[in-house]
C-alpha cells in the first residue's frame, strides 16, 4: 500500500535536509581590514603653523624670532615625516605654510634690527651732544652765580652751593642746574662741585685754573668744567674707568 501513496515522494527526510551545504557568510573582519584609514596630519605640522602665525604677527616687537625658529624646525620635521609616510600622513601644505611664515619673520626681523641699529647710532650721538651742551650751560650759570657771590664776599667763592640760594639764584633753578644730565632725574647726587683754589686768581693763570667741575660716573668719557676766566670746556673725565 505504501507504494501507491502519491505523497511519499514529496516528503524530505531529516537526513536529506542536513546534508545540503549552507551558503558562506561574509566576514566582517576581513571587510573592515580592507578599508584604508584616512591620512592624518602630524602634530609637528600644526605646531609649525601656529608658531609661524604667532611669529609673523609679533615681528615688530622682536619676540617673533623665537617663535619663528620653532615654526621652521617643526615644519621641516613634519615635511620629512610626511614624505616618508607612504601616504599615511597628510598636512604638507600646513607644514609648508608654517615654514614660510617662519622664514619671512626671520628675514623681516633681521632687516628691522639693521634699520634700528643704523638709526640708533646718530640718535645716540645727538643725545650725547645734547647732554654735553646742557652740562656746559649749567656750569656757566653756576659760575656767574658764584662770581656774584664772590663780589659780595671779598672775592671768595661759597663753600657749598646752598649759600647761593636767595640773592644769587633761586632754589629751584639751583636744583635744576645741579641735576646730572646723565641720571634722568633718578639720582639726587650733585652734578657739579666747587673746586678749591686760591683767591683771587692771577690773570696770568686764570685761563688754567678750574673753579667748577662736573662730577660724572665712570662710564662717562667727557665732563664740563669752568675756568676762572669764565670759559667753559669739555675735558676727559678723571673718574673714567680704566677698563674702557
Amino acid at each position: 500500500m505504501t507504494e501507491g501513496n502519491p505523497c511519499h515522494s514529496s516528503i524530505v527526510t531529516n537526513t536529506d535536509y542536513h546534508s545540503k551545504p549552507l551558503p558562506p557568510v561574509p566576514s566582517t573582519k576581513a571587510s573592515s581590514q580592507a578599508l584604508p584609514s584616512p591620512p592624518r596630519t602630524p602634530r609637528a605640522a600644526v605646531i609649525s603653523l601656529v608658531f609661524g602665525l604667532m611669529a609673523f604677527f609679533t615681528m615688530l616687537i622682536f619676540i617673533g624670532a623665537f617663535a619663528a625658529i620653532i615654526a621652521v624646525i617643526a615644519g621641516h620635521v613634519a615635511i620629512s615625516r610626511i614624505r616618508h609616510s607612504n601616504g599615511r600622513l597628510a598636512g604638507h601644505a600646513v607644514a609648508m605654510t608654517g615654514v614660510v611664515l617662519g622664514y619671512m619673520t626671520l628675514i623681516g626681523t633681521s632687516i628691522l634690527m639693521m634699520v634700528v641699529l643704523f638709526a640708533w647710532q646718530p640718535a645716540d650721538r645727538a643725545l650725547e651732544e645734547y647732554r654735553q651742551n646742557q652740562s656746559l650751560l649749567n656750569a656757566s650759570h653756576l659760575y656767574f652765580a658764584s662770581e656774584a657771590y664772590a663780589r659780595d664776599h671779598n672775592g671768595q667763592y661759597p663753600k657749598k652751593w646752598s649759600e647761593l640760594v636767595g640773592r644769587y639764584i633761586n632754589s629751584l633753578d639751583l636744583a635744576d642746574r645741579l641735576q646730572s644730565v646723565h641720571s634722568f632725574g633718578e639720582s639726587d647726587d650733585t652734578a657739579f662741585e666747587l673746586v678749591p683754589h686760591q683767591r683771587p686768581v692771577l690773570p696770568a693763570v686764570s685761563a688754567q685754573v678750574i673753579v667748577i667741575q662736573e662730577f660724572a660716573p665712570p662710564e662717562i668719557d667727557i665732563i664740563a668744567v669752568v675756568y676762572s676766566d669764565g670759559n667753559t670746556e669739555l675735558i676727559a673725565n678723571p673718574n673714567r674707568s680704566s677698563e674702557r
